[in-house]
């Protein structure tokens, strides 16, 4: 065998190398530098291991289809019932209104803390088997409403808490009692002295007992707690962390029945900022040096701002929930922006509101350009940029994008640990902030209440008009179900930005489902 020249080898040699090189550059292994003004052109590159092809051509053999509620999203928490009784019939058309808007009312807190409200009616009471039974034993064969609210509760046949719809839970520092309501394991009667059959929890069985005691009342005139007291384990004190509009209480703070709805909204806005006026609030804005990243930290600055300020109440003088008449005056917190997500978070840490964009978003919003063709993102566009900015400060810088990005997830998902106690609200940027009302129990106010959010929201308007030909179009894309090539393309680019997006976009997807079906039913 002849052997090969050694000049051949060399120039063979030479060949290879430069064929290793073009292929390293062209994947991203060779760290490029970005250009753009600020602090950030220190930041580390990460090396694409997606084969060089996807840098380039990503989704050019077969186009992806988004399933936002993909299955290695955590499982949904177990919801515990609690039932209210409602009777339009009892009420006339000028207050029937405000009692379907206190309904609503209390629907969204004992959502927000974790529970599965439901309104039962005269035919939910009617479809057990002992109703007639029952309502022969009153005048006018018509069941009162307290025997009819515990009848309908016992043919639903799962026990959990008997509710009056005055009665709203409370974001409080202790949790203790809706903690264990939302464990599920009720067991015998429990009633509370200040709130009658206003608040009552018990295991089906024990329900069930309670409705069967009722059927021969022997003091039809009674009420049915009159009936049954000696079933029940009756608790001196008040339950801790609600707080019970009962017609007493809502006299003694003078308020107007058609105001009561805003009274009621008012003090679960102020017991949520007391229970946080100790950890603060802050807004995550990791682009304070570049505006036209920071444009996409405005939302999440407006959200928090609302949340901090002491909401409007029509009453003159500031008031306490009722059970708690010692709060102290609301005061409100003060609002931070960080730069940073802590890498882990306790009770102690601040409550945290924050928006991520879509790598795509990002990069357009950053570098100022639509589209982004392959080559630009390939040379331009820092990958996984927006991770590693907002744990920059709190990682190692030798960190890796997938290590940040789990950092992230953990604190999104330790928004929800605490049972009516949230930590923090995320969401996409691109979806907004859609039902934050059913995860905080309450409405923040609105910019005709508080001159300071209308600051706010006409500079937020301003950035909009100013950026709208670069959000618009590119955050439409990035929502549809198919993924376009610059969309496959830049989450090709940033992979951790891109998975990190999609797990938050799938909490909110899967938020919004899970609300969509418990309003159809």
């Amino acid at each position: 065998m002849v052997a090969m020249p050694r000049a051949m080898r060399r120039w063979s040699l030479l060949f290879i190398g430069l064929v290793a090189i073009i292929i390293w550059t062209v994947n991203g292994a060779v760290p490029k530098r970005l250009r753009f003004d600020g602090d950030w052109q220190s930041l580390p590159n990460r090396f694409n291991k997606e084969g060089w092809l996807s840098g380039v051509l990503p989704g050019s053999s077969t186009q992806k289809t988004r399933d936002f509620t993909r299955s290695d999203l955590p499982s949904l928490p177990t919801r515990c019932p609690v039932y209210t009784y409602f009777d339009p019939s009892q009420h006339g058309a000028a207050t029937l209104a405000t009692e379907q808007q206190l309904l609503l009312t209390w629907r969204r807190a004992f959502w927000a803390a974790g529970f599965l409200p439901a309104v039962l009616g005269p035919d939910d009471a009617m479809k057990d088997h002992r109703a007639i039974e029952l309502a022969a034993s009153y005048p006018g064969k018509k069941l009162p409403s307290d025997v009819a609210s515990i009848l309908a509760w016992a043919e639903k046949g799962t026990g959990g808490v008997l509710s009056d719809y005055r009665i709203v839970p409370l974001t409080m520092p202790d949790t203790t009692l809706l903690q264990e309501l939302n464990n599920c394991k009720f067991d015998k009667l429990q009633a509370y002295e200040s709130t009658g059959l206003g608040f009552i929890h018990a295991s089906a069985e024990y329900a069930n007992q309670l409705a069967n005691h009722l059927i021969k009342p022997t003091n039809p005139g009674a009420s049915a707690l009159d009936q049954s007291k000696r079933l029940f384990e009756v608790h001196a004190d008040p339950p801790p962390s609600i707080a019970y509009y009962s017609p007493a209480n809502i006299e003694n703070l003078g308020i107007k029945p058609e105001k009561l709805p805003e009274v009621v909204n008012s003090h679960l806005h102020e017991s949520w900022i007391r229970a946080h006026n100790t950890t603060g609030i802050t807004a995550l804005d990791p682009f304070k040096k570049n505006k036209h990243a920071q444009f996409l930290s405005l939302s999440a600055y407006r959200t928090a701002y609302a949340l901090s300020r002491c909401p409007p109440s029509p009453l003159s003088t500031p008031s306490c929930p009722p059970f708690h008449p010692d709060c102290v005056a609301c005061v409100s917190i003060t609002l931070t922006n960080t730069t940073n997500i802590p890498a882990t978070t306790n009770e102690k840490s601040p409550f945290m509101v924050a928006t991520i964009p879509h790598p795509r978003t990002f990069a357009a919003q950053f570098h100022q350009r639509t589209p982004l063709p392959a080559d630009f993102v390939r040379r331009r566009v820092r990958r996984d940029l927006w991770t590693t900015a907002v744990t920059l400060s709190t990682m190692s810088k030798k960190a890796g994008a997938p290590a940040r990005g789990e950092v992230v997830k953990r604190a999104v998902l330790g928004a929800d640990e605490v049972v009516g106690r949230k930590s923090g609200a995320w969401t996409a940027w691109e979806s907004g902030w859609d039902n934050l009302e059913w995860e905080l129990g309450f409405t923040l106010p609105n910019s005709s209440s508080s001159p300071a959010l209308a600051k706010i929201d006409a500079v937020i308007k301003e950035r909009e008009d100013r950026y709208r030909s670069i959000w618009e179009p590119v955050s439409k894309a990035v929502m549809q179900k198919k993924v376009d090539r610059e969309t496959a393309l830049l989450e090709g680019n940033s992979l951790t930005d891109g998975e990190v997006w999609e797990f938050i976009m799938g909490l909110g997807v899967r938020r919004e489902e899970e609300l969509q079906r418990y309003a159809n039913n």
